[in-house]
């Protein structure tokens, strides 16, 4: 008997609770964007496809042409002094950041924005963070993304 009591009492709890506080849902939709470069926002499954791409090609040595002429990856000077912790001492190399599945190739125009990442060892990489051309001081410069 005391065990039909206390069931329907310890359901009311489970129905009424809430899987996410309350408190909690503007901090969720912020994590929904991973970069904002300019006014352009990034997904972070488009910033890890940017960056598994650009690793790749890094790893088999190939590149890709731009429609401008560039080839991507490549090595990322830093002449900005950009600050990417994560990768102090490392080489960088930058790749083109597409928007959600779709994914830089041969022809395309690279755009403003890009990955960085490092390599850390045989086939192993970083990722180090995002880079614009928007708002640069100078035309071929770049600024961290936020």
């Amino acid at each position: 008997m005391m065990f039909t009591t206390l069931l329907p009492i310890a359901l009311i709890g489970l129905v009424s609770a809430s899987p996410v506080p309350a408190g909690d849902i503007v901090s969720l939709e912020k994590r929904q964007s991973a970069t904002t470069c300019g006014s352009t926002s990034y997904s972070q499954l488009a910033v890890q496809q940017s960056y598994g791409a650009g690793a790749d090609h890094t790893m088999k040595r190939t590149v890709v042409r731009s429609g401008g002429g560039s080839n991507y990856p490549h090595v990322f000077n830093n002449k900005e002094q950009l600050s990417f912790p994560a990768c102090s001492g490392l080489t960088l190399y930058e790749f083109p950041l597409e928007p959600e599945n779709q994914v830089f190739t041969t022809g395309d125009a690279a755009g403003a924005d890009r990955v960085v990442y490092a390599t850390t060892g045989p086939n192993q990489f970083t990722y180090c963070g995002a880079m614009t051309h928007t708002g640069a001081p100078t035309r071929s410069g770049f600024v961290l993304c936020s």
